[in-house]
């Protein structure tokens, strides 16, 4: 750019233009020079100019590009925040309505039918029964079966006793299923 201008000011000089008395060539010199070198300047304000214009649209593009990025970046995280928060709420909602057919149907039963002690004693004498004339159907399979070794009289004796204590706990269970009719 300062060659051209500087081949555009002395264009004229190589033309024949040139006068012998030096005073005067170095006046014409001066002048040119001063004419390219406001010109050079003149063409860097200009291009100086340009490029902010060009680098001031070019920082608005990618700050406007980065500013959609973190827009889509902060929308696509509060989407997620918002699904996962909406889940949660329903499995809430849920466990509301859970717990409140839960203490609807707890109430009702409270009210319906008040604890019985009869229908406790006679259900827990029905297991002891139970288990205990299980014990004796597994000793008289051992006799059965040959499994006692040594003395019998042990083998029988738990027995009768589990026989006749199972007996006695499914009389009692049915005694309190009778007593607690009305």
């Amino acid at each position: 750019m300062v060659q051209e201008e500087l081949d555009r000011a002395f264009a004229g000089l190589e033309a024949g233009g040139f006068n012998p008395d030096e005073e005067e060539a170095l006046k014409m010199i001066e002048d040119k020079a001063a004419t390219v070198l406001q010109n050079v300047l003149q063409q860097l304000e200009q291009d100086g100019e340009v490029l902010r214009d060009e680098l001031s649209q070019r920082l608005e593009a990618v700050a406007e590009q980065r500013r959609d990025e973190m827009f889509a970046k902060y929308e696509e995280s509060t989407a997620g925040i918002t699904r996962e928060v909406a889940a949660s709420r329903a499995t809430i909602r849920e466990e509301m309505e859970r717990l409140t057919s839960l203490n609807s149907e707890y109430k009702a039963l409270k009210n319906s039918s008040p604890v019985n002690r009869d229908g406790i004693v006679g259900g827990v004498a029905f297991l002891v029964g139970l288990t205990y004339v299980s014990n004796a159907i597994n000793e008289l399979l051992r006799l059965g079966l040959g499994a006692v070794e040594g003395d019998t009289s042990e083998t029988i004796f738990n027995l009768v006793v589990d026989s006749v204590l199972g007996v006695a706990g499914i009389v009692v269970y049915f005694s309190k299923q009778r007593s607690g009719e009305p």
